[in-house]
């Protein structure tokens, strides 16, 4: 398999990473017609590291990018990786979420007819942050890798990072929480669980699929892989030639 073996983990090499039932809600209300909480978001920060809400590739690959969007717009080429109960299907969106001075980069997920992205922090599913970027490209660069009962083996290899401590994981539970549900697993004590947005709260679940890039998409730095591919050979290579 191009993706890791969902027994054999290994911390993705990142060099330089920034910073819980009901179902999907639309602004203002969860499923059962109870008010939530809809936050729009400041400024978007540059938070001053590699992976914040700029548009441009994941780290790692050049087939996959995150894309600025706003106001529940949904590039043509997003990547669908989930769906609700009814089957619609469900991209995979980040978004900042500010508390008090510290401001979170989150992966959420959208869907037509949201008005932005839906997270999850504290307890709570936080509706229509309003600006976002979506994960777009080649879909078929993908792939999942089932983690069971909590990460205590690390980050699967290619995983999709999502902010400097988290990566794109999707709900699997259908008993507890009907469709699966793009979210985050965060890189922490190594033994995390899925977060995610669901009926108005924030589910956890030690259960839960890693969107990983393959093998065969990566490439660790394209801005390096470019430049190498215009030096001139070197005299070595000019004698094998």
């Amino acid at each position: 398999s191009l993706c890791a073996s969902p027994h054999t983990f290994s911390r993705l090499p990142i060099s330089e990473r920034p910073m819980g039932c009901g179902g999907s809600t639309e602004e203002g209300a969860d499923a059962t017609g109870v008010e939530v909480e809809v936050q729009s978001p400041g400024p978007m920060s540059e938070l001053g590291l590699s992976l914040s809400l700029k548009s441009g590739p994941v780290e790692g690959t050049a087939a996959l990018r995150w894309v600025a969007a706003e106001a529940g717009d949904i590039p043509d080429d997003a990547i669908p990786v989930g769906e609700e109960e009814d089957g619609q299907v469900l991209f995979c969106a980040r978004g900042e979420y500010t508390v008090l001075t510290t401001t979170h980069v989150i992966a959420g997920k959208i869907r037509p007819g949201f008005s932005g992205v839906n997270l999850s922090y504290g307890g709570e599913e936080k509706v229509g942050i309003t600006k976002y970027q979506v994960l777009c490209g080649d879909k078929d660069a993908t792939c999942l890798t089932r983690v069971e009962s909590g990460l205590t083996g690390g980050i699967p290899g290619h995983a999709v990072a999502a902010s400097a401590n988290s990566f794109v994981a999707i709900s699997v539970n259908q008993e507890a929480c009907p469709g699966r549900h793009p979210g985050q697993v965060e890189d922490f004590d190594m033994a995390s669980q899925i977060s995610f947005a669901f009926g108005g709260e924030e589910k956890m679940d030690g259960t839960f699929d890693v969107l990983c890039y393959k093998a065969s998409a990566t490439m660790a730095n394209p801005a390096a892989e470019a430049e190498k591919a215009t030096e001139a050979p070197t005299e070595a290579e000019k004698a094998t030639e």
